[in-house]
This record gives C-alpha cells, structure tokens and sequence, in this order.
C-alpha cells in the first residue's frame, strides 16, 4: 500500500513510555508502520515495550530526532493536531478532511501527522512548522484526549480512507480540492 508507506506518525516529546507502546500498537492495527520521535521519553521502557505488545518492530524502529524542524526535512505533506484554536490556529480540519486532502498527494510524496505532548500540545512555532491542522471533535466539557488515542482516530481514518479493495488496488478518493466544504 504505497499510499499508508508515505504517512508516518509524528510524537513530539512524547512523556510516557506507555502511550508511545500503545501508539505503537495502534498504527499497527491500521497499517502504517513508520514512526518519527522527536526528542521522546525512555522508549525502551519495560511499559513502552509492554503496550508495543505485537507492534514492537515499529518501537524498534523508530526514527529519533532533535527537533520537529529535522523529523519534517524529508516531509512535504505535514499536518499539525491541536485541540486548541486562536489567532495562528484558523483553518482546522477534521480527521476525515484531512485524508481527502492527502488523497491528491499522499501517494507520490510523504506525509505525517504530528501530535504534541500529552501535557501542553504542539507550541504555535511547531504547528507553523506544518501545513495543515487538523482535530478531534470532542465534547466541549472534556476535549483532552489520550496521545494513543488521538493517534489511532487518524490512523483509523487513514487506514479507512486507503485500505486496500478485494482485488488488491486501493480505493481512490476524491482530491481535497474537488470536495465541497
């Protein structure tokens, strides 16, 4: 699936070993299988490798980076997940948006979706580091989600959105540009 090869998950400075093991897990299930670190906690933490559970090749090979600048260098296609909106948050998508705007793209260049810290999110500096933004609808009493589980939510919607037909060739999406919003 050249498409799902293209997309990788980006944690920055993730701060438990356990939901670096779950996110992890989650890719797994949906089929994407390269994971950036920027700047991560102990990753081969007993509780990251028992969370990784099967998905711990994808532990094992993750890609460690300094700084968010340097895990997008080889990245054209970037999106930035914050719950947050505000002066430089404008134009925030949706999971789903966010994969019909890949759709054009996603299959010749790479992409990745970036998340935050499990405490504070992605600073206003890493989100312009990205292209798009997208979030998670969530109740306005409680919008914080878990790091995993924001991270399977896309990849889910990645994974739907790209997933191959039973004759083995992969379902074709409309371009983002080509949707009515």
């Amino acid at each position: 699936m050249p498409v799902l090869e293209n997309i990788s998950i980006i944690l920055v400075e993730p701060q438990s070993p356990g939901n670096v093991g779950m996110v992890c897990r989650a890719m797994k299930n949906m089929g994407l299988a390269s994971l950036k670190l920027v700047n991560p906690c102990q990753i081969d933490h007993p509780e990251a490798l028992k969370f990784a559970v099967s998905a711990r090749d994808l532990l094992e090979n993750a890609r460690l980076f300094p700084d968010l600048e340097s895990a997008l260098a080889d990245t054209p296609l970037s999106i930035a997940t914050t719950r947050r909106h505000g002066k430089y948050r404008q134009e925030i998508f949706t999971p789903k948006e966010i994969v019909a705007r890949l759709a054009a793209d996603a299959a010749a260049n790479r992409a990745a979706i970036v998340f935050g810290r499990e405490d504070s999110g992605l600073t206003t500096a890493e989100v312009a580091l990205c292209r798009w933004q997208a979030t998670i609808d969530t109740s306005p009493e409680y919008g914080s989600l878990n790091l995993a589980q924001a991270v399977l939510l896309f990849c889910y919607e990645i994974f739907t959105g790209y997933r191959p037909t039973p004759d083995g060739t992969v379902r074709a999406l409309a371009p983002g540009e080509s949707l009515e919003t």
